[in-house]
């Protein structure tokens, strides 16, 4: 049996990559196409509010 002792490191900063893949919808154009039209209503103005408030990458000074 063989073991992988590789430690993985979290953080909590944001990459560009992150950053663009925020604004990729989970949503494809045939699902979209299927929803009732308070349920795509509802999805369009949550995309409203994400494009109004882009996330900020807020810097932290540890002293």
């Amino acid at each position: 049996m063989t073991t992988n002792n590789t430690l993985q490191v979290y953080t909590s900063e944001f990459t560009a990559e992150i950053l663009l893949s925020l604004d990729i919808s989970p949503f494809s154009a045939e699902t979209l196409s299927t929803l009732s039209i308070e349920s795509l209503a509802m999805i369009r103005e949550q995309e409203a509010y994400i494009h109004a408030h882009p996330p900020v990458e807020f810097l932290v000074e540890c002293r």
